[in-house]
């Protein structure tokens, strides 16, 4: 698959991309400003459509009109920036706007928007003028529309950046509890270590090239592709490779201080 912006006479935004993301995987999307993730995001929700080859989104071709709405119904794409998709006069009327577009019967609706509120812990702020909300806030109303339309893919273009530590933490957590629950498949463009350790599988795009596609524990070894763009790892995956380097088995993918302890109580 090639995508080029018209206005762009260079190098293409993706060149020769060819990969398939199994129902109920969890990717991080890596690279360098520029590498085309953005862009990526935006093929498989059928914003934009390739200059050559096929995106074929939950079974669907996104180059077929007829296919395009419930292209976006299935496969909901959360933009970096949340100013660009509020559209609601108060945070529950934009969690109800998607829903009210695909003719979503009022009582199903009222349960969805509930529902959606709920996950991202936005109950309170119900009848909150969107531009009063943070930016935590404002990410996770966004977070909330997407899953009021109960999609089979979730698809986030960077949806935790621009945040600090704690709500950044505080919101990918809830992403992965709501994958764990759904079963939705995830595809998550992020910079964040941590949070590509906690994929199942990462992807990294370079100048619009895939130029790796394999486990974190793999993307993190010492002089790999994390080591590259400059990425360093997360201190807990240092950790236990420096305690298996002393002969202490350890997973391959640690994700909490728990597992660490764990492993060392087990080898005691």
């Amino acid at each position: 698959m090639w995508f080029r912006y018209p206005e762009r006479h260079g190098f293409p935004a993706l060149e020769g991309i060819n990969l398939r993301v199994e129902e109920g995987e969890c990717v991080a999307l890596v690279g360098p400003n520029g590498a085309g993730k953005s862009t990526f995001c935006r093929l498989i929700n059928g914003l934009l459509l390739p200059n050559r080859g096929k995106v074929i989104t939950c079974g669907m071709d996104t180059a077929d009109p007829s296919s395009l709405a419930e292209i976006r119904r299935c496969a909901a794409l959360v933009l970096q920036n949340p100013d660009n998709q509020i559209i609601g006069a108060t945070a529950e009327d934009d969690v109800a706007f998607g829903l009210e577009n695909f003719a979503i019967p009022q009582e199903e609706m009222r349960l969805r928007v509930e529902e959606a509120l709920a996950s991202m812990h936005l109950t309170r702020l119900r009848h909150r003028e969107p531009h009063l909300l943070s930016m935590g806030e404002k990410k996770r109303l966004n977070l909330a529309c997407a899953l009021a339309m109960r999609p089979r893919l979730l698809v986030s273009d960077e949806s935790t950046s621009m945040l600090d530590p704690p709500t950044r933490s505080e919101t990918f957590c809830l992403i992965s509890r709501l994958r764990e629950k759904t079963g939705m498949t995830v595809i998550h463009a992020t910079h964040q270590p941590e949070e590509i350790m906690a994929c199942d599988r990462v992807l990294v795009l370079q100048e619009g090239r895939l130029v790796f596609d394999g486990g974190p524990g793999e993307f993190f070894e010492k002089g790999g592709p994390a080591t590259e763009i400059g990425l360093r790892p997360p201190a807990l995956f240092l950790l236990a490779r420096e305690l298996q380097a002393k002969g202490i088995p350890m997973p391959r993918r640690v994700l909490r201080a728990e597992e660490v302890a764990e492993s060392l109580w087990a080898s005691s």
